[in-house]
């Protein structure tokens, strides 16, 4: 039997090559990505590093694990999937740390865009001003690249702002009797100050910005009024009002005490038998339900780590802030020196100023550790703005007594 014609196998021998060129090609691709993102990861790794460390640099330990978190973890993965053949290694080594990097930023962006903002606006230069200096170009370039991907994070999605889930407490509720006083709640309220305690009775006002004392009940307690005491505008029964804000060390409602207040000396916000009324730096503290039947208030207390707790509404009553010369602008990235004086008897720390624009972003400055009573500080706020974001508010985002 005559044999029939050789079998040919495999496609044209052209083909082939366009194959393994494409290969080569796409392996290139991937390799020269995950370069690039290894690079990114570690430049967003360190960022968050640095926001979250209390020290003024990174140690040895912290960037070891940087470097880890963006390359060792693919590394560690490529030898756990072929871990008898290295050819195969090299190859998912290729792709590994781009996959894995994309991922991690995605994730973090996703779950804590606020912190990873925070990150990237104020540190995301630290490794380049740590080498070369504040104010050379690779400085800049990486601050502008940290302020413009901080804004994109901080958008809301899909045009609103992302979801708060509901407010935990693990405090019982205090029952707090008030005695019907026209359209007012009379609640009462002991303070203390440097020369002793003193009872008596508030208005409980949910819409007053922050709590007033009458000059009587300050004076029995002695809290004085010093000269440069900041003012705060109030608008009451007979018009519109200007008072000083002073320092109060202590208020109790019931069985809750709240430690270092902000109030403002003020005889006309609350009028008759009342020693003044609760503001929102009191009131906001509680998840309130009114009980007009039984005159009688259920006030949760919120969920708060005192020696942690923000307190910068407080704060912002007994600072002043102002600009410090005209802004610097630096490759599209506006800078401002802000000064923050401190007007309370007691020193401040963990102050983070911010420029808040009416139609645009809020900027954050870098924090300050701390400010002595009568001190002042400046810090660095900087960010991307628009022409159309002209009128802005001076305010601080964060701070603490």
């Amino acid at each position: 039997m005559a044999a029939g014609p050789p079998t040919q196998r495999g496609g044209p021998p052209a083909a082939s090559a366009w194959l393994r060129a494409l290969r080569s090609m796409a392996r290139a691709c991937a390799a020269a990505a995950s370069i690039l993102a290894v690079a990114f990861g570690l430049w967003f790794t360190t960022s968050l590093l640095r926001a979250t460390s209390d020290e003024s640099s990174l140690g040895a330990g912290e960037l070891v694990l940087a470097g880890f978190v963006v390359l060792g973890i693919p590394v560690l993965v490529a030898l756990w999937r072929t871990p008898r053949r290295p050819a195969a290694g090299l190859s998912a080594l290729a792709y590994l740390p781009f996959v894995w990097n994309a991922l991690m930023v995605f994730v973090v962006l996703r779950l804590a865009p606020a912190t990873a903002a925070f990150a990237l606006a104020e540190h995301g230069a630290y490794l380049a001003a740590t080498r070369y200096g504040d104010t050379a170009p690779a400085t800049r370039v990486l601050s502008a690249v940290g302020q413009r991907i901080a804004a994109t994070a901080r958008r809301p999605v899909n045009g609103k702002d992302d979801a708060q889930p509901p407010e935990r407490t693990d405090r019982d509720a205090l029952v707090v009797p008030f005695r019907p006083g026209g359209s007012s709640i009379l609640v009462d309220v002991d303070v203390a100050g440097p020369a002793g305690r003193r009872s008596g009775r508030y208005v409980f006002d949910t819409g007053a910005s922050y709590t007033t004392i009458t000059t009587e009940a300050a004076r029995a307690i002695g809290l004085d009024v010093p000269d440069d005491a900041p003012l705060l505008e109030f608008h009451t029964a007979a018009g519109k009002v200007t008072s000083p804000v002073v320092f109060l060390p202590e208020l109790r409602i019931g069985d809750m005490r709240i430690d270092k207040l902000a109030v403002s000396v003020c005889d006309e916000c609350a009028s008759g038998e009342a020693d003044g009324l609760l503001g929102l730096n009191v009131v906001r503290r509680f998840l309130i339900q009114t009980d007009y039947v039984r005159d009688r208030m259920l006030l949760l207390p919120r969920t708060a780590d005192a020696s942690g707790e923000d307190r910068a509404y407080d704060v912002q009553a007994m600072s002043r802030l102002e600009l410090v010369g005209p802004p610097d602008v630096w490759l599209g990235t506006v800078h401002w020196v802000v000064r923050v004086r401190n007007l309370a008897p007691i020193p401040v720390e963990d102050v983070v100023p911010a420029v808040r624009f009416v139609d645009g972003p809020t900027l954050l400055g870098r924090p300050i550790p701390r400010i002595e009573p009568g001190a002042s500080a400046t810090t660095l706020v900087k960010g991307k703005v628009g022409a159309s974001d002209a009128s802005f508010v001076l305010e601080l985002a964060r701070a603490r007594w």
